[in-house]
């Protein structure tokens, strides 16, 4: 359960807010034609039906009939008069080619901003994804008074499918029929939330398979780029290790928070919630990958440098190299962690569990940028005798400048 605007803490520390967004998991085991929405929706109207602003269902002519020839019309003129005898002379101009929807002795009666509303939101229903992206207009055709109206008029037009470039047949069945099946469903149904999306576990399954190929993909064009860059396998697995360390960490601070959330001092003043992984918690992952790529090529590219032409550097190379790159990459993380906190603490709880990930990646990043990756590419048995080393840790150079072979 998320916050939506603003919120405000009572007398005790509870949030407290007049807008929320409830996201619902499918149990485990639900079948590719099951739903839960009517379910939840049930729920939580029985449990906040008084405090909600509802609006009930409305009953019209032909409201549920398949006969949408009758209440549909060709936009063949400028006004809506000229398409509807009797009509308003309101300008529909940009609409021609398309279809005008007629909905009649409405009851009760409506206004034209939750007309537009409930269209909009049954158009992201995923029963009717496929009339996404059509323009719209509303009129109202028999006003009762107070804003509100009996009849309305829904103006649509696709813009691939519409009677001035496609054959008319095809209009009828894609646009004419659908459209009134949309604003006929939309309006005969109990307007309680503002939103309601659902989808379907197929839909979850292939985005879970697509962002699985995407890592695997990611992980390895990382490894191929920083081995052909670097000359050397240890330096791609040493990389790949550190993402893998830093992903497993805030995953696993993201599990705690769920055991921890719920005391005073956790979630009161810590502000740490029970968060959940969703699209939000994903991007901060990606993030935090990104962030900690960063740090650790900046310090593998000074061992790479320092190193020279020996197969793999030494131990005290790669203790030289992180010295030499330590206060740039203390200094970037502390600048970042500041900007991350601030989100944190005043972003909202909307934003919050992101924030969090951050928060955590950012500290997690930047040990294993300097105490993990680093000291992977080192290995001791090729490490060079102390007295081909200065007594700075740097490499000594022979007479004619170059590095010993």
């Amino acid at each position: 359960v998320l916050t939506v605007g603003e919120t405000q803490a009572d007398a005790s520390g509870r949030t407290m807010a007049d807008a929320f967004q409830v996201k619902v998991a499918a149990p485990a085991g639900l079948g590719g034609d099951q739903a839960i929405q009517d379910i939840v929706e049930a729920a939580l109207l029985a449990e906040f039906g008084d405090q909600l602003d509802i609006s009930p269902a409305r009953a019209f002519d032909g409201a549920g009939s398949e006969d949408w020839a009758t209440f549909t019309r060709q936009i063949d003129g400028d006004s809506v008069g000229s398409v509807l005898p009797g009509g308003p002379d309101v300008a529909i101009a940009d609409w021609r080619g398309g279809v005008l929807v007629l909905a009649e002795s409405i009851e009760p009666p409506i206004a034209l901003d939750e007309v537009a509303s409930r269209v909009d939101r049954m158009r992201q229903d995923p029963d009717f994804s496929d009339t996404v992206g059509r323009d719209v207009k509303v009129i109202g055709l028999d006003e009762a008074g107070n804003g509100l109206y009996r009849g309305v008029a829904i103006a649509v037009i696709d813009p691939e499918f519409n009677y001035l470039g496609a054959d008319a047949s095809l209009v009828d069945d894609r646009v004419a029929a659908r459209e009134w099946e949309l604003v006929s469903t939309a309006l005969t149904r109990q307007s309680s939330f503002e939103q309601v999306s659902s989808f379907a576990p197929s839909v979850a399954a292939t985005r879970t398979a697509n962002a699985i190929g995407a890592v695997v993909l990611s992980l390895a064009g990382i490894l191929l780029y920083i081995w052909l860059r670097f000359g050397s396998l240890r330096y791609s697995l040493a990389a790949i290790a550190a993402l893998c360390h830093d992903v497993i960490v805030v995953l696993g601070a993201l599990a705690l928070t769920g055991v921890i959330a719920g005391s005073e001092f956790v979630s009161g003043t810590l502000l740490i919630e029970a968060f959940q992984i969703d699209t939000g918690i994903v991007a901060a992952l990606l993030t935090v990958i990104g962030y900690s790529l960063n740090d650790t090529i900046v310090i593998l590219d000074r061992i790479r440098e320092n190193r020279g032409r020996r197969p793999v550097p030494s131990k005290a190379i790669v203790n030289a190299s992180i010295n030499q790159t330590v206060s740039r990459t203390l200094l970037t993380s502390v600048t970042t962690m500041i900007a991350v906190l601030i989100i944190y603490v005043f972003g909202g709880t909307g934003i919050r569990g992101f924030a969090f990930a951050l928060v955590v990646g950012v500290a997690v990043g930047t040990y294993s940028s300097i105490a993990i990756a680093s000291p992977l590419v080192f290995r001791k048995e090729e490490a060079l005798p102390p007295a081909d080393e200065d007594a700075a840790g740097e490499p000594a150079a022979d007479d004619a400048g170059a590095l010993p072979a």
